[in-house]
């Protein structure tokens, strides 16, 4: 948001377009104790969060496990071995993301239209994951 503020500042931006600008980018982030208050802020939220859920959320995630050098699939005997705070790359799967955060992001949107939407696509992970683990187990 800092530097975001020095961009809009060098662009001669209206103040109050820098502060609501800004206060969307540093309210955003999942992990930090810093909720968003505008309807703007809330609507950049949700939507950060809604490319984490469904068929987009997959692609994204594994994507992000492939520059990693995570895996494809860890049971959930192994993930929950895991240190859930660990950084180590071998940790990491899409079970285990799944677990510790993903599947609590439709019930932390703010807007009715992001929980509409997080419903189905929530349902899509859940469906995908259970397949996957059928498919490793050769049940289908």
């Amino acid at each position: 948001a800092v530097q975001t503020q020095r961009i809009l500042e060098e662009r001669a931006e209206k103040s109050a377009v820098i502060r609501a600008v800004c206060e969307c980018i540093a309210t955003h982030r999942y992990r930090d104790q810093n909720p968003p208050r505008s309807l703007e802020a809330k609507c950049l939220f949700d939507a950060d969060k809604l490319d984490s859920l469904g068929a987009v959320g997959i692609a994204r995630a594994y994507l992000w496990l492939g520059e990693r050098g995570g895996t494809v699939y860890m049971s959930r005997e192994e993930w929950e071995k895991t240190d859930f705070n660990s950084n180590r790359a071998e940790d990491d799967s899409l079970q285990r993301e799944w677990h510790i955060k993903f599947r609590f992001i439709k019930d932390q949107l703010y807007t009715n239209t992001a929980r509409s939407l997080a419903i189905k696509r929530d349902q899509t992970m859940i469906d995908f994951l259970e397949t996957l683990e059928r498919e490793i187990n050769g049940e289908e």
